[in-house]
């Protein structure tokens, strides 16, 4: 009878990946203003950030998307400017 050898098992835990957990409100971003989103991000990567779009689907010119991967806070800025509209980040 033939003997099996026992091999280690190596098993990666990776933890979630980041998703926005969305907050209770619409949030009002003034232009020049940076704003702090009523949304989080669950398990934030240092260096994440995102995209500001219009209704079309076209990215807002000059607007950032910033994440504190320490608060999991968003904070969004457009220049001034920036045509008055509803944008989803």
């Amino acid at each position: 009878m033939a003997s099996l050898t026992k091999s280690p098992v190596v098993v990666d835990v990776l933890p979630d990946p980041p998703s926005v957990a969305e907050g209770t409100v619409a949030d009002t971003v003034h232009a020049g203003d940076p704003t702090k989103l009523d949304d989080k991000v669950t398990n934030p990567a240092d260096g994440m950030s995102g995209v500001v779009k219009g209704k079309d689907g076209t990215e807002a010119p000059g607007a950032e998307v910033t994440v504190d991967p320490e608060t999991s806070e968003i904070t969004v800025s457009v220049p001034k400017g920036t045509d008055p509209g509803d944008y989803t980040v």
